[in-house]
């Protein structure tokens, strides 16, 4: 499992502004006169009201912050990982904020890196008004979505009141096609050494994807494998 976005990863406790702690509120995700929240940025298309939604040091569930979203508010955090099939995505998040509603979802760039397009995955989305901690939502990546190829991301807009949210998580599990618990990713560069070697040593190889067994006969045949 990789994690995208946590307490420490991407600022997902909300305890930054400008690279660095700071308990200071912040009305405005990225123009606040006390710096702007790292990794946060208002969500172009979806936000209707910036001038009241940030950080600040009340409500937190992680650290010493928590976000708040006045009414129309949108905001983003934009990953580098870039979607496959078969992805497991699982986005979990607090919410307080009594009589508030959100929308929380998974996102992705429709645009490029340099002129980012933020869409959403209706599909892989959360409508809440009760409040709670650890709301959750695991999605898996089929086949034809749009969000294959690209970045990926969470997307939270406050639909009424001033929602709160904190200790926001968005992790993936890599693709295991044949339920191995070995990701493709790593089989397949396995894979590629192993015939790499073979190729130079005449020694019999698989050519199907790597068991666990086959993991052990190769490092017992060509030595451990980085």
């Amino acid at each position: 499992m990789v994690t995208l976005i946590g307490n420490d990863v991407r600022n997902g406790s909300f305890e930054l502004l400008n690279g660095f702690p700071n308990a200071a509120k912040a009305t405005h995700w990225d123009t606040d006169p006390d710096g702007d929240v790292d990794n946060w940025t208002v969500w172009p298309g979806e936000s209707t009201a910036e001038n009241d939604s940030g950080t600040e040091a009340t409500g937190a569930t992680h650290g010493s912050k928590a976000a708040f979203l006045q009414n129309g508010n949108a905001v983003y955090n934009l990953t580098n990982y870039v979607a496959k099939v078969g992805d497991a995505v699982a986005l979990r998040f607090d919410h307080s904020g009594g009589g508030a509603a959100i929308r929380a979802g998974i996102v992705y760039n429709s645009g490029t890196i340099g002129a980012p397009v933020i869409s959403r995955l209706t599909a892989a989305e959360l409508a809440l008004t009760a409040t709670g901690n650890n709301k959750y939502l695991i999605y898996v990546i089929p086949a034809g979505s749009p969000a294959i190829g690209k970045a990926i991301g969470v997307g939270f807009k406050s639909t009424s009141g001033f929602p709160k949210i904190d200790r926001v998580s968005l992790t993936v599990n890599a693709v295991d096609t044949d339920h191995d618990y070995l990701g493709d990713a790593w089989e397949d560069h396995t894979l590629a050494i192993m015939m790499a070697r073979q190729r130079r040593a005449s020694l019999p190889c698989r050519t199907a994807r790597v068991t666990p067994i086959t993991m052990a006969f190769a490092q017992f045949i060509t030595g451990p494998i980085v």
